[in-house]
């Protein structure tokens, strides 16, 4: 969403809450076979790190890596985001930023990329 249709997408996302809708942007897309893109991806990463779902994060970042997308700047700051807005605080919360700092020094596009990204279960999904 760009300008002021942000506006009406936060509204309409509220009012969908309200009547007890639940948006999922990520699944409808996948059910109706439409591909992301790499800022589709960066999109809702970045969204799912401001609400601190690190779980949905690291789905994205294997999903988009899983479909040949690179990380980029936008990427490592979504997964730093998504660090600091989880709740509880992990211990290894600080640890994780600074790695995913070191890792955005060598970013390139989002669209293709040879940096590897970590995953949540350990493993990495290189591109």
């Amino acid at each position: 969403m760009k300008g002021n249709r942000l506006q009406d997408a936060i509204f309409f996302r509220d009012e969908m809450k309200a009547t007890g809708l639940l948006p999922d942007i990520f699944e409808e897309m996948k059910k109706y076979e439409v591909k992301p893109n790499g800022q589709t991806y960066v999109g809702l990463l970045n969204a799912c790190a401001a609400a601190g779902q690190l779980d949905r994060v690291y789905a994205i970042v294997r999903d988009m890596t899983a479909a040949g997308a690179g990380l980029n700047k936008f990427c490592y700051v979504g997964l730093i985001i998504a660090h600091m807005n989880k709740l509880p605080v992990a211990d290894d919360t600080a640890s994780k930023i600074i790695e995913f700092v070191e890792r955005s020094k060598s970013w390139s596009s989002v669209e293709t990329s040879s940096v590897n990204a970590k995953c949540d279960d350990g493993s990495t999904k290189g591109t």
